[in-house]
Formats: structure tokens, C-alpha cells, sequence
């Protein structure tokens, strides 16, 4: 098991190079519904985090539970991916993952929300196989992944400009003044 420590104290695990889960302590008071709706943005999950934590009767302070990576707030996945992955990059393309060694079918339901798109991102690669071995690169296009993990382009360069005109010679709209008389 890899750890990797958040900004907020927390702690993301890579279990076995294909799970991953956020270990969290709760908050001064917190039971287990707030302490999911927290994390997860809902309480629906609840139960599966329960169980997963032994079914705790009440949050211990100290404590750390686990919650599963899928289950997590889109923002705490992507805190947890790049804690445990430092070396991955976004840019308007795509996302570009630095393999700890887990295959296609994990960094798919991480990246994109969906094991099945691990066929997507090989045929993107020219890869043979699902396998990844420690240090592969491989490449998720943008399309693939989830809104969390995008980073959108940045907006064009306004058009050149000589002495506050445009190159037209025209005012621009915003520029416009009107005069009464």
C-alpha cells in the first residue's frame, strides 16, 4: 500500500495498483452521515462506507476511515490522484499518467469514471495490452475523461491593436462613446 498526504491532512492509498481510497478522520462531532456527506457529497454511500469500516457504531476522533476512491467529491478525486501521482500533467488535450504499474482498467474508472473506456485510451497509445509496468506514460484524451480532470485551452490572444484602434481602423464597441447635444 502507497499513502500520500493531502494539504488537508487526509490521506489517499493506493491499494494493490488498482484501488484507491481516501483515509479521513472526522471532524470534532461529526457521525457518519456528515462525515460522508463531507467527503462525498452525499449520503447514499453511507452504507458502503460503514461496512468497509467494520460498521463503526459511532466516528471515533483520531481515527481514520476509508472511503472509496469512486464515492469521493470530484475534487477529492483529483486531490487524491495527483498526491498519489505527482509526475501526472493536465493540459487542454488530455491527461498524461506516470503508471505506478496498475493496468488500463483501474487509470480508466480513476481518469474517466469507466473501466470499459481502457480500450479507448490503448488504442490512443498504440499499446498491445492493458498491462502497464512502473514508470509506463500513457495518455488519456480529453474527450475520455472526466470534467474534473480537464483543463480547458487558453482563450485566444486579443487581435493586434496600434495607438487604441483596432486594425480595421474602427472603434470598438466598448470604446463607443455617445454625444448629445
Amino acid at each position: 500500500t502507497l499513502r500520500a498526504t493531502l494539504t488537508s491532512g487526509d490521506r489517499a492509498a493506493l491499494v494493490d495498483h488498482e484501488k484507491i481510497y481516501l483515509e479521513a478522520r472526522p471532524q470534532p462531532g461529526e457521525g457518519l452521515l456528515a462525515f460522508c456527506r463531507r467527503l462525498t457529497g452525499e449520503t447514499a454511500g453511507c452504507a458502503e462506507i460503514s461496512k468497509l469500516n467494520r460498521n463503526p457504531r459511532r466516528l471515533l476522533a483520531g481515527v481514520r476511515y476509508r472511503v472509496p476512491y469512486r464515492l469521493l467529491a470530484a475534487d477529492l478525486q483529483l486531490s487524491a490522484l495527483r498526491a498519489l501521482y505527482p509526475d501526472d500533467r493536465a493540459d487542454p488535450s488530455g491527461w498524461t499518467h506516470h503508471s505506478r504499474g496498475e493496468d488500463l482498467g483501474p487509470i480508466s474508472e480513476w481518469l474517466t469514471g469507466d473501466a470499459g473506456n481502457a480500450t479507448a485510451i490503448r488504442k490512443a497509445n498504440d499499446r498491445r495490452s492493458d498491462s502497464l509496468s512502473a514508470g509506463d506514460v500513457v495518455r488519456v484524451p480529453r474527450d475520455l475523461l472526466l470534467p474534473i480532470f480537464r483543463v480547458e485551452a487558453p482563450p485566444p490572444p486579443p487581435p493586434a491593436t496600434t495607438s487604441g484602434a483596432t486594425t480595421t481602423g474602427a472603434v470598438p464597441a466598448a470604446e463607443a462613446v455617445t454625444l448629445e447635444y
